[in-house]
């Protein structure tokens, strides 16, 4: 199975999470390492998905699901447009 671009860059559901952790061949608690939360939550984005996609992109990252190049472009830094005058004291 390989993610289409929509399951890579939206928030994946509980059993999508479980199919590719378990494709992998990794259990829970080593998930959790993986990525840096407790073995609950990650049991929690199994039974009721909820994973931020930060988190979703960092799991498939590490365990070489994707590669970087698949994950959307990140925008152009934006300018506030407001200059700040430092007044001296």
């Amino acid at each position: 199975m390989i993610l289409t671009p929509t399951q890579i860059c939206t928030k994946p559901d509980g059993a999508l999470i479980a199919a590719v952790r378990e494709r992998h061949g990794y259990t829970q608690l080593q998930c959790s390492y993986i990525v840096g939360c407790a073995v609950r939550t990650w049991q929690r984005y199994e039974t009721k998905g909820g994973m931020e996609i930060g988190v979703w992109w960092c799991f498939l990252l590490r365990i070489s699901e994707i590669m970087p190049s698949q994950l959307p472009p990140i925008p152009p830094r934006q300018r506030a447009g407001v200059m700040v005058r430092m007044e001296p004291g």
